[in-house]
């Protein structure tokens, strides 16, 4: 299996992502989805063409984290 490639785009968007997670915790907000949303999600990224390897090539995102937290969406408007 060959890793994929960290680019600026996912570190960007990955740092972008800490940010909204850091606020909402520090506010004493609720960061992640319950299990049905978090396996709903990661259902339809499995089958989606644009995640050949566990990261998506929309958002360069890591799926497995990316479908975890609240403030996250599909960038193709999947979920």
């Amino acid at each position: 299996m060959t890793m994929p490639k960290v680019s600026r785009v996912g570190v960007r968007n990955a740092l972008k992502a800490a940010a909204k997670i850091s606020v909402a915790a520090a506010h004493g907000d609720k960061i992640l989805v319950e299990l049905p949303e978090k396996l709903r999600r990661r259902s339809i990224c499995n089958d989606c063409p644009n995640n050949p390897h566990g990261q998506c090539l929309l958002c360069e995102c890591n799926v497995a984290l990316k479908t975890i937290f609240l403030g996250e969406e599909c960038p193709g408007g999947r979920w």
